[in-house]
């Protein structure tokens, strides 16, 4: 009799400790910070297209982007004008189709505390930005980051997760002003050192700061 309740303490006490293995497991693949270190130690380049939208506006941009790390990133807008930034971590091009004019700046420190930096990753991450998770909504698993820096151009950044991938971006500036940023075909194959570099076209303006 004895060892029949000994049995059953044991079985007991086995299913409590697999109940509370399942919980914290459960409770880790719904952090958005855990998925969010998962996403950029694996990957060393994302692309996709972009949905924009800013608070107030009622146009929206769209085109496509690509980020390879350390610093190299390529955002097209297509609509509702064309216009272009790349940077192939060195130097930061601004091409403005209708102008016909390109601006060169030195890409050095321009993306600091910025949501290119936050999709590339990097050590450069956890230097610029406060990281904590921020619940589960819209079906996604959210990280926020809060730059260190006093005087960048946002205030906070949130990124949504969908199946460990980036799915949006909701980036609240320093004026005050919300956008949001939906991700679409994300894939992370390696992206070419190509994409990231811009030729003006002959006869284009060229500025260089």
């Amino acid at each position: 009799m004895k060892t029949r309740n000994v049995s059953i303490t044991l079985i007991k006490l086995a299913s409590v400790l697999i109940f509370s293995s399942t919980v914290s497991f459960a409770a880790q693949a719904e952090s958005g910070l855990i998925v969010y270190r998962a996403f950029i130690s694996s990957q060393k380049s994302v692309s996709g297209e972009f949905v924009q939208t800013t608070a107030g506006k009622t146009t929206r941009q769209t085109g496509t982007f690509a980020l390879a790390k350390p610093a190299s990133f390529r955002w097209a807008i297509q609509k509702p004008f064309e216009q272009l930034l790349v940077s192939d971590g060195k130097t930061l091009t601004q091409w403005d189709t209708d102008l016909n004019q390109a601006t060169i700046r030195n890409a050095e420190g321009l993306l600091a505390n910025t949501p290119a930096t936050l999709l590339l990753g990097g050590a450069a991450v956890e230097k610029q930005f406060g990281l904590a998770d921020a619940g589960n909504d819209e079906g996604l698993v959210w990280v926020q980051a809060t730059p260190k820096g006093a005087d960048g151009q946002f205030k906070s950044i949130k990124l949504g997760f969908k199946d460990g991938s980036p799915a949006v971006l909701i980036a609240n500036d320093s004026f005050g002003g919300t956008s949001r940023i939906e991700l679409k075909n994300v894939h992370t194959q390696a992206a070419g050192a190509a994409q990231f570099q811009f030729t003006a076209p002959k006869g284009a303006d060229v500025v260089k700061m």
